[in-house]
């Protein structure tokens, strides 16, 4: 009997950790939805950007479509890789000399200014 009560207790105990973890999930999933959205929000409003400054260069120059394709091939297989990405590269330190990703603009270890890869970095 004692052992059925300590069972039953042990059971309550998972059953409520159980749905702490659930209704901690269903949170988390509830904020990074709104995370998502809000990030594709960005994406949309920074392609609209990109296409309008296109477009007003290309209407003010002789630069044509295939101009501005061509320098984005250039530019994503600068790091070795035609992947539709601007990759990150292994720079030196110019304080101290260790390695770093240029996707950060300090160095990790002396804290020194890393030279931008890119401007839009």
């Amino acid at each position: 009997m004692v052992a059925g009560l300590f069972w039953e207790a042990h059971q309550q105990g998972r059953i409520s950790q159980a749905s702490a973890n659930a209704a901690t999930a269903r949170n988390r999933a509830a904020r990074l939805e709104t995370d998502i959205k809000h990030l594709e929000r960005k994406v949309e409003r920074m392609a609209l950007s990109c296409q309008a400054l296109w477009e007003l260069l290309r209407d003010r120059t002789d630069l044509e479509e295939d101009d501005i394709l061509q320098k984005m091939q250039e530019i994503d297989v600068r790091d070795g890789t035609s992947d539709g990405k601007i990759g990150h590269k292994v720079l030196t330190c110019p304080a101290c000399n260790r390695t770093a990703n240029s996707s950060r603009t300090t160095c990790l270890y002396c804290g020194s200014e890393l030279r931008r890869q890119h401007v839009f970095e």
